[in-house]
């Protein structure tokens, strides 16, 4: 018995659909400063929890665990390989400066928090959480003007 072979009709094309809109551009200074920022903001939570003495609780590991999300969405953002859109821009910098902006303001809501920073990298270097975040802001606001201004 002969094998059944299937026809397609003349309007079906088996070839790939092929998008032939604005290329990606070669990664730029504005797009290095938000990978860094986004890189830092996945490993952020992860470093800080490391230099504690007491155990994290559930709020530790949820601000960890948000940064590495919000980290790692914005890296997708930046290097997916579709056609450069200002979309993936602007994406690749609010997701981090969310994260960063929220926990900038933690540090507000507890009067002990004002008083003594909680993060501690060694026991001579203290690290406040406000003046990391505001860091972190700068650079993703630097690095989305950079890109916008480039794309001017």
């Amino acid at each position: 018995m002969a094998a059944a072979v299937r026809t397609f009709p003349a309007t079906y094309s088996k070839a790939p659909i092929l998008y032939h809109g604005p290329r990606k551009k070669p990664f730029s200074a504005g797009k290095a400063i938000l990978a860094s920022t986004a890189a830092l903001t996945i490993v952020g939570g992860f470093i800080a929890d490391k230099n504690r003495t007491t155990q994290a609780n559930h709020s530790d590991a949820l601000s960890i665990s948000l940064g590495a999300f919000l980290g790692a969405a914005s890296l997708y953002f930046l290097t997916r390989k579709t056609f450069d859109s200002t979309q993936d821009i602007q994406l690749s910098a609010l997701l981090p400066s969310m994260f960063w902006a929220a926990q900038g303001i933690c540090s507000t809501y507890n009067s002990d928090a004002r008083n003594t920073p909680s993060i501690s990298t060694d026991k001579k270097i203290w690290l406040d959480e406000k003046l990391v975040s505001m860091a972190m802001l700068s650079l993703a606001g630097i690095g989305y003007a950079l890109e916008n201004q480039q794309r001017d």
